[in-house]
């Protein structure tokens, strides 16, 4: 694992961890072509059983194309990001489908949102990205409003290039 520009301690969690797991899932168009999605599902949904099954885990989804959203659970005022019921987070991996661009770096911002955001911050860390390939938009500044809003997104959607992941 490496962080480009970045200098991250990174720690490999002992089996006694408790964890906050971040799955990052891309649900981009290209994901439709020889059953990608399929797989990523399948992929997603044993990481999920193998997590929760460990115990103390909880798990929390963000889905990102042209844009990356955090998945919430619940209903109303009961709404939640981290959740530690394996059929509440299999419902929604299993209802996803696929359509547009791929914005990796959104999806990485949307996921660190939701760490930061942790009221419960005992467990440690964790974002595991599931994608097929490269990134065909990008962020030109990681301002928190600007790119949470896609205001200074570029690309096209179809290709990529070395400015796709600077950040």
């Amino acid at each position: 694992l490496s962080a480009a520009g970045q200098n991250y301690q990174i720690e490999n969690p002992l089996p006694q961890d408790k964890l906050d797991v971040v799955l990052v899932l891309d649900v981009s168009g290209s994901m439709g072509n020889n059953g990608k999605l399929v797989s990523m599902k399948n992929a997603a949904s044993s990481a999920v059983n193998t997590l929760l099954e460990a115990g103390n885990n909880r798990v929390a989804l963000v889905t990102y194309s042209g844009m990356a959203e955090l998945v919430r659970f619940g209903t109303g005022y009961s709404r939640y990001t981290f959740a530690t019921t394996a059929s509440t987070i299999l419902g929604k991996i299993n209802g996803l489908g696929f359509g547009g661009g791929t914005n990796i770096q959104n999806a990485f911002f949307v996921a660190q949102k939701a760490i930061t955001a942790r009221n419960d911050k005992s467990r440690k860390p964790v974002i595991i990205l599931i994608s097929d390939g490269e990134p065909t938009y990008y962020h030109t500044s990681l301002d928190s409003h600007s790119i949470g809003l896609g205001d200074n997104r570029r690309g096209d959607g179809a290709h990529s290039g070395s400015n796709y992941v600077w950040n």
